[in-house]
């Protein structure tokens, strides 16, 4: 299966390596889409921790306090602002390594994230002995959020036969620290060519990437008998791609959907096609096209 994946890599052009990283070096998520990232420097060092999946969605909260003032004769009290609260940002990330070739512990990628939370040593005062935890910054394209940590969750869902966990999701919310206003989201000619070169990046090694799931769909599509190849072209038409995914554990439809018709969106059509009545529970074994 690694030779698979380097030559394929080879044949389109770019190094196995960057087919985990993107050909400008920018880190993809398992599906190989651009991926949104957490850093801190900590102890002088940057720490910096890629999603495997990116999030479904981003929650930003704000406080305002306002006092009531009493006033005789009225139905409501007189409201006077106090101030305002830092915002804060709430993510749900998901964490699984049980794409990767060698089924590693996804601790040894979550564990980074504690250094978030802890105390950095290059913060203490020398005469207090005191310190706080490092600023983290939240990154997804054009998206980006500052703040310290102020919780963090990790729950194991998966483990190996020896116990070691696999998959792992993910709760943390950070609060700003500093007050700063939220830009406008502006769009330049320079930022348009880079993400047009990201995106085509990020595609190619989707592709790659799903080189064994392919593979083990071209054997089975093989080994079928005319009737049901007649019957798997009728349904090819109709998806409008000609080549099929078999459902693993950890598959998603929407990584079916780029690698089958090129377009991660074409999820409904994908699961018409296939009657899939869950989306969210592909049938293992079962080739999708």
């Amino acid at each position: 299966m690694i030779r698979a994946i380097s030559s394929a890599a080879q044949q389109s052009g770019i190094s196995p390596a960057s087919a985990l990283t993107g050909s400008l070096g920018t880190p993809l998520t398992r599906g190989g889409l651009v991926a949104a990232t957490l850093k801190a420097t900590v102890n002088g060092a940057e720490v910096k921790v890629p999603c495997h999946f990116n999030p479904s969605e981003i929650a930003l909260s704000k406080t305002i306090d306002y006092t009531e003032v009493e006033v005789i004769g009225m139905n409501i009290p007189k409201v006077e602002f106090k101030q305002g609260k830092p915002m804060s940002i709430t993510l749900n990330l998901f964490f699984d390594s049980t794409t990767t070739l060698a089924n590693d512990n996804v601790r040894k990628v979550t564990d980074k994230l504690w250094k978030f939370a802890l105390i950095d040593p290059s913060t203490k005062d020398t005469a207090s002995q005191k310190g706080r935890p490092p600023e983290v910054t939240f990154t997804w394209e054009q998206f980006t959020f500052s703040g310290v940590v102020t919780s963090m969750t990790h729950t194991y869902i998966l483990f190996s036969e020896l116990g070691a966990p696999l998959r792992a999701k993910v709760a943390i919310t950070l609060k700003q620290v500093e007050d700063t206003e939220i830009a406008e989201v502006q769009t330049s000619t320079a930022a348009n060519l880079l993400r047009a070169a990201r995106l085509g990046s990020a595609i190619l090694s989707g592709m790659l990437g799903t080189v064994m799931a392919l593979s083990s769909a071209s054997a089975a599509a093989a080994s079928t008998s005319t009737n049901s190849s007649k019957s798997t072209s009728a349904k090819q038409k109709n998806s409008g791609s000609g080549a099929g995914v078999m459902a693993q554990e950890g598959t998603r439809i929407d990584h079916v959907a780029a690698a089958t018709t090129g377009d991660t969106s074409n999820q409904r059509q994908v699961a018409e096609n296939n009657n899939i009545d869950n989306p969210m529970k592909l049938p293992k074994g079962q080739v999708i096209r």
